[in-house]
């Protein structure tokens, strides 16, 4: 069946082709020409399976749906014309027209078999009898009728199809970068060698590459122009990657350059950071970073970073001259370290710049190169470090217990020297000292190219409390008369509390005297010692009756002592307990209470020393009397 179809179109191609030789041409009034065009159309419809023209005919829908909504498309006559189409998958042009020019490509006989440099990744349907079918052609005119240049964004398979209108006998040929006439330019070509059958090359696209698709009037060696007329192209993809046609390589490549400061002085380094950047849209690999040092920075070294999959040379010394890798969003960082020549004056130039690739257009040149400019200072102050660190903590020790001292001092060296004598040369540090804290009130100062301070350390003092106390302390670092601030955090521990003692200790009995009832209180001590550094206050929750206590709050010196009385009067007789709670800070006191009461009517005599002593001498006697009646009974 289908090589009864075959020569059915073969014939009808050669009819049309004789009618066009004698000048019959097709037009739209011609009766018999428009059924030559049904005819052909009938037998091309009836080679296809009802799932290929299902599928021609969902092609021909989408391609009229897109029209309205593709963008402008800028085909050629030669492939340097073409410029890349922009557009999502289906790719379906506006109809086009191949025009017979003398350009056509004369393709090789079947059993020529170029060599080719770049050949691209396709499979077409090549004529009968080729090697192999669907082989590499390369073309010998110096252009085809009509180029499209394409580029992926992403690695795809792409269905390139050249469908025409009418009988002509069309090739479809996919050139990777470029199309000429040099054999060595090689396509891959789709040419069934049947006039109005749709042609198809498969190609497999590497993101970011051209590609030129080609659609030629197919010449077997005679002299051309071929055959021309309209056609319809489509690109579809046969995988499922988000595969779309995009415009030239393009990327904005930026740097940027700063060593931070406005002035350096003469014979110290200038620290620079360089970076390179891409923010695409299109990688680019190869660039170049670039930076001629002025004739000031002695000696150069340099390293370098990468960022976002940037890539660049580790290290190096003097110029730079370093090739990159720069993905979109990528970077690389360079720090490179210019010694200052100790005679340099004026300023300190230095430009550095980032170069693409012809490849990749850039679009933004205006950012390419950086430069950073110093004045060289020939007379400088010193710049001072600290120890501890500007900024930090300066922790105070030494101190253990509540009302100790503790101890600190901030080290002061020459952090940048500087240049020359005088004033301008000179720099002084002083300091405000925060409430709580005492001393750093000395002054360090240096000169020129010192190499060391006078007038250091900054120390001071403080004298530890119960808790934590920190404190901002502001110094002025005087640099030849511009003044630098630098603050400290003072930080004075909490000290530990020394215990007070007591006499009786917490958790004894304190006893009054007996109280005769009638008369007044009896009393008894309780004694408070402070071994510590600071003073302390006693204070004590009253007791209940009958006991009391006076005073109920009270101050202890340091090194001192002090105490309460305990007092005892009651109404009743009997003896009588309680409890004595007392504090000192967070130190916690209990004593228990002891006191008794006698009634009124059992006196009590008082007797003085004279009673007393004739009492004794009443009892000798009354003993020796005993003692001699016992001997005479004997």
């Amino acid at each position: 069946m289908k090589n009864r179809i075959g020569k059915r179109l073969l014939k009808i191609s050669a009819t049309v082709f004789a009618t066009m030789m004698v000048g019959q041409v097709f037009a739209a009034e011609s009766w018999e020409a428009y059924l030559d065009q049904v005819r052909i159309k009938q037998a091309i419809a009836d080679s296809l399976t009802p799932e290929q023209l299902a599928a021609r005919r969902e092609r021909l829908a989408r391609w009229l749906e897109q029209q309205a909504q593709l963008p402008q498309r800028t085909p050629g006559d030669t492939c340097v014309v073409a410029t890349n189409e922009v557009s999502t998958l289906p790719f379906n042009p506006a109809a086009d027209t191949t025009v017979g020019q003398t350009d056509n490509y004369d393709l090789p006989a079947d059993t020529t078999n170029p060599t080719c440099a770049a050949p691209t990744t396709c499979t077409g349907a090549g004529p009968a009898g080729s090697l192999p079918r669907g082989a590499i052609y390369t073309g010998t005119g110096t252009g085809p009728d009509r180029a499209y240049k394409i580029r992926t964004n992403v690695a795809c398979t792409l269905n390139v199809t050249i469908d025409p209108t009418s009988t002509q006998d069309l090739a479809a040929i996919v050139y990777q970068t470029q199309c000429s006439s040099n054999l060595a330019d090689c396509g891959c070509v789709s040419d069934t060698g049947i006039g109005g059958a749709t042609e198809t090359v498969s190609l497999t696209t590497v993101a970011g590459t051209d590609y030129f698709v080609v659609a030629d009037g197919y010449s077997t060696g005679a002299t051309p122009p071929g055959p021309s007329g309209p056609f319809t192209l489509s690109i579809t993809e046969t995988t499922a990657t988000g595969c779309q046609l995009v415009g030239a390589a393009s990327a904005d490549l930026s740097i940027t350059k700063t060593d931070g400061v406005a002035s350096v002085n003469a014979g110290s380094n200038a620290t620079y950071t360089i970076t390179a950047s891409n923010a695409g849209p299109d990688v680019v690999n190869g660039a170049t970073v670039a930076d001629t040092f002025p004739a000031s920075c002695t000696s150069v070294g340099w390293t370098c970073v990468g960022a976002g999959g940037g890539t660049c040379t580790a290290a190096g010394s003097g110029n730079l001259s370093d090739t990159v890798n720069l993905p979109v969003g990528g970077s690389v960082t360079y720090t490179a370290t210019c010694a200052v020549s100790s005679g340099a004056s004026g300023s300190l130039t230095n430009t550095a710049t980032v170069t693409g690739i012809g490849s990749v257009v850039e679009v933004n040149p205006a950012n390419n190169s950086a430069t950073d400019t110093d004045t060289i200072n020939s007379t400088a102050a010193p710049q001072f470090t600290y120890t501890p660190a500007a900024g930090g903590a300066v922790n105070f020790t030494g101190g253990t217990t509540v009302g100790s001292t503790g101890n600190a001092s901030i080290a002061v060296a020459i952090g940048t020297p500087g240049l020359g004598t005088g004033a301008s040369a000179t720099t002084t540090t002083t300091c405000v000292v925060p409430v709580g804290f005492s001393g750093f009130g000395q002054s360090v100062t240096a000169e020129g190219a010192a190499v060391s301070t006078t007038g250091g350390p900054l120390s001071g003092s403080c004298v530890l409390g119960a808790s934590q106390v920190v404190q901002s302390m502001t110094c002025t670092e005087n640099q030849g008369g511009t003044p630098v601030t630098r603050t400290f955090d003072l930080t004075c521990p909490a000290g530990t509390a020394v215990p007070l003692t007591s006499t009786p200790a917490s958790g004894g009995t304190v006893t009054t005297p007996a109280q005769v009832i009638g008369t007044g209180p009896t009393t008894a001590p309780i004694a408070f010692q402070n071994p510590g550094l600071v003073g302390a206050t006693v204070t004590c929750v009253a007791p209940a009756a009958p006991f009391s206590v006076s005073p109920l709050s009270f101050p202890v010196a340091a090194g001192g002592s002090a105490s309460t009385t305990v007092s005892f009067t009651s109404t009743t007789t009997g003896a009588f307990t309680g409890t004595l709670n007392c504090s000192a800070g967070q130190q916690q006191f209990v004593f228990n209470l002891a006191g008794s009461a006698l009634a009124s009517g059992v006196p009590v005599p008082a007797l003085g020393s004279d009673t007393r002593l004739m009492l004794v001498l009443a009892a000798l006697m009354m003993g020796m009397v005993a003692l001699g009646l016992r001997a005479r009974r004997s």
